[in-house]
């Protein structure tokens, strides 16, 4: 039964995930610049919360720095005490004795002065460990804003360079359309005169076509041919048809 619960509860997660995704990929078609802007919005919080967290390691790490400093001093001063009284019990045998007692009860305080400053100059190595790498994840926060208000400035940039194209690009249409009605009004006159002239050669087809139908369809007899209808041969051919006839020599003698 909890299997099944489990199941369906992930599969209800994974499903609502996948929903999630389908909207924001949704309004990111609607508004890419205006999700662009609310993501670097939320980046910048998520930042800003971030670098308050850093700070607190990085207080933490000069805390236990300055006690580590502190515990290496104590135990720096100690050590020096103590040679300042083996020097000095070398330097005065007849009290040798005294200060090499008291020395020697240095040497337990010493000791337990080094296993402090170890422990914390461990823990303000830690600390620094901690503090390197949350400066790390900050700056690779802030590397990823940058990155992000520049791709934003870089995509409005280009969003205008193309609106701005597509402006240049409608006016030189409009433009073009504008000198192609230019030309054709000025063509309009070479248009018109082309076609009365067809219609001229045209008319004049069919005119030459007419009169070719009335000289096929007219008799011979009617249609005199021009050569003699010539005034000079004329004249001639009535002269000699006025006279007597004559016999014709050209016509050699049957008789």
């Amino acid at each position: 039964m909890f299997e099944r619960f489990a199941f369906w509860k992930n599969y209800g997660e994974g499903k609502l995930a996948q929903a999630g995704d389908a909207l924001l990929a949704g309004m990111v078609k609607l508004d890419p610049a205006g999700m662009s802007e609310a993501e670097i919005r939320a980046e910048r919080e998520k930042f800003e919360k971030f670098s308050v967290e850093v700070e607190e390691y990085r207080s933490t790490y000069n805390k236990e720095a300055k006690e580590a400093e502190a515990a290496r001093q104590a135990y720096n001063r100690k050590m020096d005490q103590i040679r300042a009284l083996e020097t000095a019990a070398e330097a005065n045998p007849e009290k040798a004795l005294k200060f090499q007692t008291a020395a020697d009860k240095l040497r337990g305080e010493a000791a337990a002065l080094l296993d402090d400053a170890k422990r914390e100059i461990e823990e303000a190595e830690l600390a620094k460990q901690d503090l390197d790498e949350v400066e790390a994840i900050q700056r690779e926060m802030a590397t990823t804003i940058k990155s992000l208000e520049s791709n934003l400035s870089k995509a409005k940039a280009e969003l205008e360079r193309a609106k701005r194209a597509e402006e240049r690009a409608n006016l030189r249409a409009a433009h073009q359309e504008r000198l192609v009605g230019i030309r054709k009004g000025a063509n309009s006159g070479g248009i018109a005169s082309q076609a009365m002239a067809q219609a001229a050669d045209e008319a004049t087809k069919r005119a030459n076509a007419a009169k070719r139908r009335t000289e096929l369809l007219t008799d011979a007899k009617d249609n005199p041919d021009p050569t003699f209808q010539d005034n000079d041969v004329a004249a001639i051919l009535s002269g000699v048809a006025d006279e007597a006839p004559t016999p014709t020599r050209d016509l050699p003698d049957r008789l």
